[in-house]
């Protein structure tokens, strides 16, 4: 998605935020809805009439007890997980921070689950994003293959700063489907 958003002559690209299997049903509505068939709707929907989603917190939303649940089914307490609930924002980002700092790796379950493969802050696994060596202890702990993203959390404020290329109309970017070489910084 990078590449093709690098091409000459393209200012921006959109990729839907559950692109594969699971969102092709909406993406066949889509093109319906635009009439984009041989024989448009005559109520079809302009191109200009489509907005990007405000978020897709469209999931179940797990509560504590089915998360503790979960983590005693998997036999992860008391081997240095445990579960927690913060209800206080402010004391919940000072907690969550401490950890990171600490080099713990932070297991996060909050609110409704995000639509599509990736976890966008409702249930993500946060960790030092400087430290080279996450990708390859959470892949190896996980099983899980190189190909099979991690993405740095970043302040929307703090993007342009940090990714090279990136501008705010590239909504694509909050649903990690888009890729940025990094700065120095």
């Amino acid at each position: 998605n990078q590449r093709l958003r690098q091409l000459p002559g393209v200012d921006n690209v959109y990729v839907f935020p559950h692109m594969g299997d699971g969102g092709i049903h909406i993406g066949a509505a889509l093109l319906a809805s635009v009439g984009a068939c041989a024989a448009p709707h005559p109520r079809a929907l302009t191109p200009a009439a489509l907005r990007p989603w405000r978020h897709v917190f469209l999931g179940p939303c797990p509560d504590l007890a089915e998360i503790r649940a979960l983590a005693e089914e998997a036999k992860c307490l008391g081997r240095g997980i445990s579960v927690i609930e913060k209800v206080e924002a402010l004391g919940f980002a000072e907690h969550v921070a401490g950890q990171i700092a600490d080099g713990r790796i932070v297991g996060l379950a909050y609110g409704r689950m995000e639509f599509g493969p990736r976890a966008l802050g409702h249930r993500s696994l946060l960790a030092e994003a400087r430290d080279r060596s996450v990708n390859e202890r959470f892949n190896a702990r996980l099983r899980r293959t190189e190909f099979m993203p991690l993405a740095p959390a970043t302040l929307p404020g703090e993007a342009g700063r940090c990714f090279r290329g990136w501008r705010e109309d590239h909504v694509a970017s909050q649903y990690m489907t888009m890729c940025y070489d990094v700065t120095e910084e």
